[in-house]
């Protein structure tokens, strides 16, 4: 099949849309069912300095985990669906009352069925915990990956 064809596969299924990308082209065919056809829209119908925020923080967290050893399996739709349906987007951040990504018992990789979003007191609380369950509570060591 043809781009050209695809395109107008993808447009019965998002009428009155955007320019199509090769991303967008992508993203579109590869989703599994209607709720991630709909994250996908709604990423790529937010005006672009929006979805740039979005690729920013997600590259930012993604480099962030890498340099503290952690695996990062993520794509930047996976991030935003994760963020956007927590609800919590315009809350996330590193203070008290702030929410942030975290990974289930702190441990594993950062991929979608492995992260949830929660404040980041009970983040801190919880990597302490892990902390202390590993090697009595010193500092976690790198894993190489």
């Amino acid at each position: 099949m043809n781009l050209g064809n695809i395109l107008k596969v993808v447009s019965l299924h998002w009428p009155g849309s955007l320019q199509y990308t090769g991303n967008q082209v992508h993203d579109i065919l590869t989703c599994d069912d209607e709720t991630e056809l709909w994250f996908v829209k709604e990423f790529y119908s937010l005006p672009q300095v929006e979805r740039s925020l979005f690729v920013k923080k997600c590259r930012e967290q993604r480099n962030n985990a890498k340099r503290r050893g952690h695996v990062w399996k993520l794509t930047v739709l996976d991030f935003f669906r994760i963020w956007r349906f927590s609800g919590r987007w315009e809350q996330r951040g590193r203070q008290r009352g702030d929410y942030c990504m975290s990974r289930i018992g702190d441990m594993g990789a950062y991929e979608v069925n492995n992260v949830f979003i929660q404040p980041v007191v009970d983040n801190c609380e919880q990597a302490t915990r892990a902390r202390h369950a590993v090697n009595g509570g010193g500092r976690l060591k790198k894993v190489a990956s």
